[in-house]
């Protein structure tokens, strides 16, 4: 896992220098929403944690609500991520462009070590209807999880959280506790960037990568979900 920084954000961590805080800000009770994702982190630089609920996309919008500079106050620096060790789903991915699908197709190779077992077990055969031009479509989620970094990104107990939906793509992170779980949300992106690397394939002659499927973590308590939604 990246160093935290003092003044920049790297894929896999928040900077956390001095700064002013915030008012505190009460929980949002998800328990009975299984739709909402809830975010925990700071959104102010030295700032006290808040809890936001939403899809990733409303949440970020909330956050530059109560932080109109956070994103040059969190600010991803790109050599960080491809000097890091942690992910190469993160560096990877992180200048991809809408209609990149070549650019999946030659990261799906089954012997990248970031696609091996220690990050999980892949079903590409959920019984879900596939993501087409999965790229272009999903990019919007993969974007803005990135956007919210090492806060936690979690769900209710026992439950599904929507992660985003967006063009009948729809990211999910579901809960198999009976606890409320979450774990940093570039990690709940890199994992669904792992699917479509993992699940995808290349159709009408390569015009387009179409992908669903599932990764569950080692110790079986949560898994992410890409599958087509209605959105």
């Amino acid at each position: 896992m990246a160093q935290l920084a003092r003044t920049q954000m790297s894929p896999m961590a928040f900077a956390l220098p001095t700064g002013d805080e915030l008012p505190d800000h009460p929980a949002i009770d998800s328990e009975n929403d299984d739709f909402s994702l809830t975010f925990t982190g700071p959104v102010v630089v030295g700032g006290p944690n808040v809890t936001l609920a939403g899809s990733a996309k409303s949440i970020y919008h909330q956050v530059v609500k109560l932080n109109p500079n956070y994103d040059a106050d969190f600010s991803f620096n790109k050599s960080d991520a491809e000097n890091s060790n942690t992910s190469t789903s993160t560096s990877s991915m992180s200048s991809l462009q809408p209609r990149d699908d070549h650019a999946i197709q030659r990261m799906a190779d089954a012997n990248d070590p970031d696609l091996g077992p220690q990050h999980g077990t892949f079903d590409c055969d959920i019984d879900d209807k596939v993501v087409h031009d999965a790229v272009s479509r999903c990019i919007e989620g993969f974007d803005y999880l990135q956007k919210l970094g090492n806060a936690a990104c979690g769900a209710a107990p026992n439950s599904t959280a929507r992660v985003s939906c967006s063009e009948k793509c729809g990211l999910f992170y579901h809960n198999l506790t009976p606890f409320h779980r979450d774990r940093p949300c570039i990690d709940v992106r890199n994992d669904l960037v792992r699917i479509l690397r993992k699940c995808g394939n290349s159709v009408w002659l390569g015009e387009s990568w179409d992908a669903k499927g599932r990764l569950t973590k080692p110790d079986g308590k949560d898994y992410v979900e890409l599958r087509r939604d209605k959105c």
